[in-house]
């Protein structure tokens, strides 16, 4: 998906082949210079489900072996970052847990039990423009709440 003002300007999602684009935008409402083209979102099913390290784990050795912390997973994570990608979140929370899904049948939200199984990967350039990274939980209420809180990431022209 692409939004573009020709030669000079324009932004694009890059996706896997076959992936569904969801709730489709191009542009800002009531943006000054529409043939610019800074701006393009979409929802895109896909994203890691792996716990990098324990930090990611509320509670490491309850999950041993299981899911989303296997060590192919993570071996498999840590192939991406080898290849020079960087984990935004990661580079500016070090230290800090930050996760995007609990488990929603026992209070696990409320009681800071969760995992962080979604990461934004960006190139070693995009990586050294990013001002925030962070966890929106507040997709968590509402109407259709979710397990997942998204992973946002703001970069610097």
């Amino acid at each position: 998906m692409h939004h573009s003002a020709g030669r000079w300007a324009g932004v694009a999602i890059a996706a896997p082949v076959g992936a569904k684009l969801e709730e489709v935008s191009a542009g800002l409402p009531g943006e000054p210079a529409t043939d610019e083209a800074r701006w393009v979102e979409a929802d895109v099913a896909g994203d890691f489900n792996v716990c990098p390290t324990d930090l990611d784990v509320y509670y490491p050795r309850a999950f041993v072996g299981s899911t989303h912390v296997t060590e192919p997973e993570r071996e498999r994570f840590r192939q991406l970052l080898d290849a020079g990608v960087v984990d935004a979140y990661r580079e500016l929370h070090p230290r800090e847990p930050g996760y995007t899904w609990w488990d929603y049948r026992q209070g696990h939200f409320h009681r800071g039990f969760g995992l962080r199984i979604d990461a934004v990967l960006l190139s070693p350039p995009l990586a050294g423009r990013v001002m925030s990274c962070g966890i929106d939980r507040d997709m968590r209420k509402g109407p259709k709440p979710s397990d997942h809180a998204p992973l946002l990431a703001e970069l610097h022209d």
